[in-house]
């Protein structure tokens, strides 16, 4: 959903704007495949969910590393390469746009 952008300073003259402001979906994730993986090592992550068609400048962030841009495969997945992780252990899965803001 696209809204037209107007200001006001006095609440009776506005100013309106050639830009649109876009409400988006929330971002959904249902599975992560292959849901371990090995240490020190790169790998490849299949992410499944809901409405990851828009934007396109999403990122995979493992942890506290953020991955290269996703490939957005379709609107309900995803794919990352995810670079080796050092240390074992659980790790959250965030999707990021490229400013490192979390759409979850």
């Amino acid at each position: 959903l696209s809204v037209a952008v107007s200001i006001t300073i006095n609440g009776v003259d506005w100013a309106s704007s050639p830009q649109t402001y876009d409400y988006l979906p929330m971002l959904q994730i249902y599975s992560i495949s292959p849901s371990t993986l090995p240490t020190d090592v790169p790998f490849t992550v299949h992410i499944a969910g809901e409405n990851f068609g828009y934007p396109s400048n999403l990122m995979c962030k493992i942890g506290s590393t953020i991955s290269s841009k996703a490939i957005i495969i379709d609107d309900n997945t995803l794919e990352c390469f995810i670079p080796p992780i050092h240390h074992p252990g659980k790790l959250i899965v965030d999707i990021v746009t490229e400013g490192g803001d979390s759409l979850l």
